[in-house]
């Protein structure tokens, strides 16, 4: 499907579409030789702070979770599904205060960046040269958005990273076949068209509605950045097939992928306390389905006057 171009033009839809044309051909030579220095430094200093209390009481603590999967976790042999690992590596590669920074955007991007594109090309088996590509669309990502926050959050005390990291993380993990490919096969257009075709007659909220319903139903078995990246494509295709505001429906997933209240399973934290609590497996779905509907309301009126359908 050859891309459309994106309405109302700002710095959202640029950083969008860069990401969308990215490829390894395009990049400068000299551009990969130094996400190479950034994939090995950030490597490193996981490895060294994987010695370190904090990582391995993280390692453990997501190893006892019984999460299983392809994903490395640095210094150690045991191998889980990809957000444990990111986890774990992001805690030890931070953990020493080694790792890079973006002194003018006040980011660390290799602590959270490399282990979310690390794990991710992992679990789906990419080549390096996709997993350099990652690094550098969420490196630029993080870079891009610290730069937009300026420096006001950090002065009251936030901390940059936690504000910028976790888009530069989606869009280096997103980077990977995992997402690709619900584009290059065109699931993401056929998925577009049963929403446009069930919903589509009933207008542009109700179509917008569809899409977080679907972000809220993908999260509940799975971590929210994989929803995310799953999800995003067909948010897009069908912003597109209605003529609207993409960034939008992009929030619309952002927010619908953040609800996993309804399992056991869809959050680390569901997890930690599900055993502890005493839970069953529906008491979950009891507390989190009202949960689920208030914030579903609550978006559905906010989301469109923020961010306009047709700006």
């Amino acid at each position: 499907m050859k891309p459309e171009p994106l309405l109302n033009d700002g710095a959202a839809q640029e950083l969008i579409r860069f990401c969308q044309t990215l490829s390894v051909d395009a990049v400068p030579g000299s551009v990969i030789n130094n996400a190479k220095w950034c994939l090995l430094d950030s490597l490193s200093c996981a490895l060294f702070g994987s010695r370190q209390p904090w990582a391995r009481i993280m390692a453990e603590e997501m190893i006892a979770e019984g999460s299983k999967g392809h994903s490395s976790i640095m210094g150690r042999a045991e191998m889980l599904a990809a957000p444990a690992a990111a986890l774990c590596n992001g805690t030890a590669t931070h953990g020493f205060e080694l790792d890079d920074l973006l002194d003018e955007a006040i980011v660390h991007p290799g602590a959270i960046v490399v282990p979310a594109a690390l794990a991710a090309a992992e679990a789906v088996d990419a080549p390096g040269s996709r997993l350099l590509l990652g690094v550098i669309a969420g490196y630029e990502a993080i870079n891009r958005v610290g730069l937009a926050i300026g420096v006001e959050p950090a002065r009251r005390g936030h901390h940059q990273t936690a504000l910028a990291g976790p888009l530069g993380s989606v869009i280096g993990a997103g980077m990977l076949p995992l997402g690709t490919a619900m584009e290059t096969t065109g699931t993401a257009r056929y998925i577009a068209d049963l929403v446009l075709g069930g919903l589509g007659k009933f207008g542009p909220v109700a179509t917008l509605g569809g899409i977080y319903l679907l972000a809220a139903l993908v999260t509940q078995p799975m971590s929210n950045a994989a929803s995310i990246v799953l999800t995003v494509p067909i948010a897009i295709d069908t912003a597109m097939g209605l003529g609207a505001n993409h960034l939008t429906f992009t929030l619309a997933v952002v927010i619908g992928a953040a609800t996993s209240f309804l399992t056991p399973v869809g959050h680390k934290a569901n997890v930690l306390v599900f055993g502890p609590g005493g839970y069953k497996f529906f008491d979950y779905a009891r507390v989190g389905a009202l949960l689920t509907v208030f914030l579903f309301i609550a978006t559905m009126i906010a989301l469109p006057i923020f961010f306009p359908l047709f700006p």
